[in-house]
């Protein structure tokens, strides 16, 4: 581990570098087999696990005790933020350990975090004026809040080609896998009049056969089952966070193969992947709140979550999604060759979602085309011919929605 801090006029720069972290399973008798107990590695052999720069430009601190005093009585202290976070390689191997993790965080959060202090009992006076107080800073808070302050802060995140294993059955000393690669770019700015700009672009998105054992994975090329591809959003938000737009695009055609051996490699990994206790705790839960949510409906009450999704958004949305054609290829692979069974494309989809004065509307276009290989005559035949979908969705304030669907034969 490397850091080091640098002070200058105006100028404060600080670095942390980790060069390797590993995440490892160490329990006694445990059921996942030795060469899948490393669910989480980050960096690699010539790469660092992760690395983070923090600058702070235009800023006159009094001492060290000041570098991170941002409050609202030192308002003309504008300052600018940069963090700059990068991730080496990142392997992820999902087993059943990871909920051990899941619960430790949620012990730690639970008794550090939302531990409640108890205080004493003050007299009535005494309460009355702290109440006041508590009251007052409310106010301020509210009052500058409406006010631009604060730092500009700027935020990137790179992630360079996590890897994720989906493995059948993590018990076995060899077991079939899937190997899901990406990158991620990832940045974000907020200025002191809280305008937010948002960037995030998923490059090189392929899946393939391929183990967390092998040194190296096996090049691009027709036997993939997700050809590679990108994605990049963009969200913008203006006006006191009171209007969003953004947009999603894709940069080509996506092409996905569906193995049978996939489709049975993914539900043994599912299935293994969530423990008896796990899964029966679910339904449980699932139970539970089916149960609590009876009961508020035979009180005429109304459970928490549908409070909360009747208050509605009350921001006015522009956003739009271009993708490109997705044709997905079934194929029987449970013989030596592999046969095509099934052809199905979506394609020229185009989507828009606005909202004004609490008006929404929603417009979706797309076609679909589907056929089948004859295998007699080693010819695709068409199933559906190409059809032209075309949905619009309009809401109003009274949550009146009324929907047109049409549908062209090309």
């Amino acid at each position: 581990m490397q850091c080091f801090m640098n002070l200058q006029d105006h100028r404060v720069t600080a670095g942390l570098s980790l060069s390797h972290l590993l995440i490892h399973d160490t329990r006694a008798n445990c059921p996942i087999h030795a060469n899948y107990r490393t669910p989480l590695s980050f960096g690699a052999l010539a790469k660092p696990a992760v690395t983070v720069l923090l600058a702070i430009d235009n800023y006159k601190p009094k001492g060290l005790e000041h570098l991170l005093d941002f409050g609202a009585e030192r308002e003309e202290d504008v300052a600018d933020i940069k963090v700059s976070v990068a991730v080496g390689e990142l392997k992820v191997v999902p087993t059943a350990w990871l909920y051990d993790i899941v619960d430790i965080v949620n012990a730690v959060v639970h008794n550090v975090v939302t531990d409640e202090v108890i205080m004493p009992k003050l007299p009535a006076r005494k309460e009355k004026e702290v109440m006041q107080k508590e009251e007052e800073k409310k106010e301020k808070s509210r009052a500058l809040f409406d006010t631009p302050f604060g730092p500009n802060i700027a935020f990137d995140l790179h992630v360079e080609h996590p890897s994720i294993f989906i493995l059948e059955n993590t018990s076995e000393t060899s077991t079939s896998s899937f190997m899901i690669s990406l990158a991620i770019a990832a940045s974000a700015s907020i200025s002191a009049t809280r305008d937010i700009d948002a960037a995030l672009g998923i490059t090189d998105i392929r899946g393939c056969r391929s183990s967390p054992l092998a040194k190296q994975h096996p090049p691009p090329g027709m036997m993939d089952a997700i050809t590679p591809f990108d994605v990049n959003l963009n969200l913008h938000v203006r006006d006191d966070m009171q209007k969003v737009s953004g947009t999603l695009m894709t940069n080509h055609d996506l092409e996905l193969r569906v193995g049978v051996m996939d489709v049975k490699l993914f539900s043994n990994a599912m299935y293994h992947l969530l423990p008896t206790d796990r899964r029966h705790l679910i339904q449980d839960a699932k139970a539970d709140e089916k149960k609590e949510k009876k009961e508020h409906r035979e009180k005429g009450e109304r459970t928490e979550r549908e409070v909360r999704k009747d208050k509605g958004l009350v921001v006015d949305i522009d956003f739009k999604a271009i993708i490109n054609s997705v044709s997905i290829t079934v194929v029987n692979d449970t013989k030596d060759f592999e046969i095509p069974v099934m052809q199905v494309v979506v394609g020229d989809m185009t989507g828009d979602v606005t909202r004004r004065s609490g008006e929404m509307d929603v417009t979706m276009h797309m076609s679909l085309f589907a056929e089948y290989y004859n295998e007699q005559r080693t010819v695709w035949e068409p199933v559906l011919e190409k059809w032209e979908v075309e949905l619009t969705v309009h809401e109003d304030p009274r949550d009146r929605v009324v929907g047109v669907f049409s549908v062209d034969d090309v």
